[in-house]
């Protein structure tokens, strides 16, 4: 199979596994605080990656002069990116969170032209168009309920996450995306180990579906989905990868509507149908710019 639809079939699963991902923290919240499950998550995604590290990826070493680079995209997409979005997470409803987030193909695209000097064709910028105003009609109205700091703090986190993208993007292109990220996880497990030991939430018992649920942030929306990511980050630029994520309102809307605490109006189906379309022009534009078919 071509290379490219493999990384398509990847970063459509990683997609689902962020998106659900939002659906559940939410849930988890109700138990344990946001640090003590943010530390689940790096810690269960370290412990994974780490026996890969050292089975399969034949512990594969960073050079030094890469190691300032590993750190701060360690930071970035982990320890920074969680701590601006954890009180968002805690405060705004789900839906508003992935919609937020949804704006990441304009950052991305902005520092992309602006700083890097990248030329998108007009169908490429068609469908980044396309699916950011689709996302803003997944919603009806924003939360009057929150005050706008909360929203400043996730979208704070958002160009944070933008900036981690490029980043990681040289460390992608010479090791291994497992290695990179299990010592990126391995560092944040660290940075919030002091912090969690003085949760009172830490020592919680865990029952049945607490613990799949960590298990499933841990291993599917951490350690697959962020090797997934950088895998994907090695062949297509940040701003097409961001594309592929703003499936996530799309999903928690779903997933909200099966619970039934949402309807889903003529607004959704609209916003869902412009990033569908969105997609598929830029897929066609990478079947012949990447030679998908062949």
């Amino acid at each position: 199979m071509n290379i490219y639809r493999l990384i398509i079939l990847g970063m459509s699963f990683t997609a689902f596994l962020w998106g659900t991902s939002f659906y559940l923290i939410k849930d988890l919240l109700e138990k344990i605080s946001y640090q003590v499950l943010t530390f689940n998550r790096f810690f269960i995604a370290t412990v994974v990656l780490g026996a890969w590290w050292i089975t399969i990826g034949k512990r594969e070493k960073i050079a030094k002069q890469d190691r300032g680079r590993l750190i701060v995209g360690g930071l970035l997409g982990g320890a920074f990116y969680y701590i601006l979005s954890g009180r968002a997470t805690a405060l705004l409803p789900v839906v508003d969170l992935s919609i937020v987030s949804g704006m990441q193909p304009v950052l991305m695209m902005l520092i992309e032209c602006l700083i890097i000097g990248t030329l998108f064709t007009e169908r490429e910028s068609i469908s980044i168009a396309l699916s950011v105003i689709g996302s803003i009609f997944l919603i009806d109205t924003i939360s009057t309920d929150q005050t706008l700091g909360v929203y400043i703090l996730q979208v704070s986190a958002t160009v944070v996450w933008a900036i981690y993208y490029f980043i990681q993007k040289p460390l992608v292109l010479k090791y291994r995306p497992t290695t990179i990220i299990f010592f990126q996880f391995l560092l944040n497990t660290l940075l919030f180990l002091p912090s969690v030991l003085m949760d009172e939430t830490f020592l919680i018992p865990l029952d049945w579906s607490l613990t799949m649920k960590l298990l499933y942030l841990g291993i599917g929306g951490s350690a697959i989905a962020y090797t997934l990511n950088s895998f994907a980050l090695r062949k297509l630029s940040p701003t097409g990868i961001s594309l592929f994520l703003n499936a996530g309102p799309i999903i928690n809307i779903a997933l909200v509507w099966i619970e039934g605490k949402r309807v889903i109006g003529g607004n959704q189906i609209f916003g869902t149908v412009l990033i569908i379309v969105g997609v598929i022009l830029i897929l066609r534009e990478w079947k012949n710019k990447y030679k998908i078919s062949q």
